[in-house]
């Protein structure tokens, strides 16, 4: 992960990057891929980071170096060569963080969903390998088939994922579901360790 600039606005940040001269001296004595370097936007904070683009686009002067210095910034480990790959690695690594910011929870309600109901299914079906276990948890109970009451509540807990507005719908039945699924470690602790 790239790291995050300290400051405020963008306009703050800019103005310390312009005013350091010091900063503009290192930039012209790094190897050539370090030279290249704006500030950019990172999705959905007033933070901003370090992104490898060309500085030229926003700093015409900031980059240019003699013949002299760019002969001794060859001698770094072939810098000039990794440099259009590290820009692409973090254009693809900018872009899919930002996918991710936009649909990551989406991605992650539909994959509850979808496996809350799939297990529910199978336990409703007589077809899941964890029956055993459900059944000598729940011994105690005088309900012959809970089983098949906890597929159903399973199920309608992974359709209430997949239905947006049923969402805090599925998340109370979760929260009464949980410690359920740790009860084998109370109470069979043998057959689950």
């Amino acid at each position: 992960m790239l790291p995050v600039l300290p400051g405020g606005t963008r306009a703050s940040l800019v103005k310390k990057f312009k005013e350091s001269s010091k900063l503009l001296q290192d930039f012209q004595k790094s190897p050539p891929y370090a030279s290249r370097v704006v500030i950019a936007e990172s999705p959905g904070t007033d933070k901003f980071r370090y992104c490898p683009k060309v500085i030229a686009r926003h700093y015409p002067t900031a980059g240019q170096v003699s013949k002299e210095e760019n002969k001794s910034m060859k001698s770094y480990a072939m810098g000039h060569r990794f440099e259009r790959p590290i820009e692409i690695l973090s254009e693809i690594e900018l872009r899919l963080g930002a996918w991710m910011e936009k649909h990551g929870l989406l991605l992650l309600r539909l994959g509850m969903g979808t496996v809350f109901f799939w297990f529910g299914a199978l336990k409703s079906l007589g077809l899941s390998p964890a029956a055993a276990l459900v059944a000598n948890t729940m011994s105690w109970l005088p309900f012959p088939g809970f089983i098949h009451v906890l597929g159903i509540w399973e199920m309608a807990i992974g359709l209430c994922f997949l239905y947006k507005p049923l969402l805090h719908v599925a998340l109370i039945l979760l929260f009464l579901h949980m410690p359920g699924t740790f009860l084998p470690i109370v109470i069979l602790p043998g057959k689950v360790f």
